[in-house]
């Protein structure tokens, strides 16, 4: 076997290593040939297309696997991802100016966005995807005169940012369309083409290496600062969702999920209002009903707990979490035939539900101990 084909082999096994721990490498064929159109300006098949097949194989192999794992078992499916190809659409060419904007100017950036109502009847929204087709167009058109990089960069960012942009089922996009860390990569294709800008345009005006060098590390000095400020963010989880609640006060997970950091320190009063909150943005929140209903189990309101662990149910009735915490509810009321048949449910429906099958069998015993009739092993 020569060298070029052992290197070969030796790419496509570190390719299949790379999207197998991150599939957002999928579009690296893509890129690879972008890039080698970028530099000569043609492609040919049997040099450069031919030899890329395999990876475009493993590529569109890995990205279905993952489309069907967030869709399966993940859970990004159901009425919020109930979408329209038109719908994708107005998504994606927000989406496409959204990042471009926080990538030129980093500001008022968020944890959590909030997630837009695409309408396919409003005319403005139509002017995202428009605007975006006729940016590329246009530079498509102007490659003479502007050279292949602007046109090569646009391609690699919106390329590489494709399968983000709404037409693909990711479950983040339950919370919200967009997301910072996702142009982690695609952001390489801008940053390249405003550095190498940069860099011929201190060129042309005569400054000396020691200039560029100056500018470059006042400009990281300044990145590493407003970093290092956005960073206290995440000192704790309280201290993240109170900042995303400021930013984005619609965020009905930053509500909920606060209230959960609450409930855990002690703060039972300001937890309920959490999770009050969360329930008026968001009715159908099966997960803050049931953390509703805990916090008032834990204040001793059992009939109020027992009732929004119900209405958790009814919002989502495949929630074995809410049988669960319904029947540990029944239990403390005393209703223990009634509580094993909600752990039986909460195990039918999760398998693998360890503290439930925990409980079922604590309640099993006290029913046999306390002489009650045989429960109905049915489910409810």
């Amino acid at each position: 076997m020569s060298q070029s084909a052992r290197s070969y082999l030796l790419a496509l096994l570190l390719f299949v290593g790379a999207i197998s721990a991150k599939t957002s490498v999928c579009t690296m064929p893509a890129a690879t040939l972008l890039l080698i159109w970028f530099r000569s300006g043609a492609l040919r098949w049997r040099k450069d297309v031919l030899p890329t097949l395999p990876f475009f194989a493993v590529a569109l192999g890995m990205g279905a696997v993952t489309a069907w794992l967030e869709k399966a078992h993940v859970g990004a499916q159901g009425a919020e991802y109930a979408l329209t190809v038109s719908q994708r659409s107005l998504i994606a060419g927000r989406a496409f100016w959204f990042y471009l904007g926080k990538l030129l100017w980093p500001a008022n950036l968020c944890f959590i966005y909030l997630r837009w109502q695409p309408d396919v009847a409003a005319f403005a929204q139509w002017l995202y995807p428009a605007a975006a087709l006729g940016l590329l167009f246009t530079l498509w058109q102007r490659r003479r005169q502007l050279g292949r990089g602007p046109v090569t960069a646009l391609l690699f960012f919106i390329g590489t940012l494709a399968p983000l942009l709404g037409f693909v089922n990711v479950y983040f996009m339950r919370y919200s369309f967009v997301c910072d860390h996702w142009t982690y990569l695609p952001s390489l294709g801008p940053i390249a083409l405003a550095s190498a800008g940069m860099s011929e345009l201190l060129e042309k005006l005569g400054q000396k290496p020691a200039l560029k060098s100056a500018l470059g590390a006042a400009l990281l000095f300044t990145l590493f600062a407003l970093t290092r400020h956005r960073a206290a963010m995440y000192a704790d989880l309280e201290t993240l969702w109170r900042t995303t609640i400021d930013e984005n006060p619609a965020s009905w997970l930053a509500h909920n999920n606060l209230g959960n950091a609450l409930f855990r320190r002690g703060n039972i009063a300001e937890a309920v209002s959490c999770f009050v909150r969360a329930i008026e943005l968001k009715p159908d929140l099966a997960e803050a009903h049931t953390s509703l209903g805990v916090a008032l189990a834990s204040q001793g309101h059992i009939d109020e707990a027992i009732a929004e662990f119900k209405e958790a149910i009814r919002v989502s009735p495949d929630y074995a979490e809410a049988y669960y915490d319904l029947g540990i509810a029944l239990e403390c009321a005393g209703q223990t035939d009634e509580a094993i048949l909600e752990f039986q449910e909460a195990i039918r429906l999760k398998p693998g539900f360890t503290v439930a099958q925990m409980s079922l069998r604590s309640a099993l015993t006290r029913r046999r101990n306390d002489g009650s009739a045989p429960v109905n092993q049915g489910s409810n």
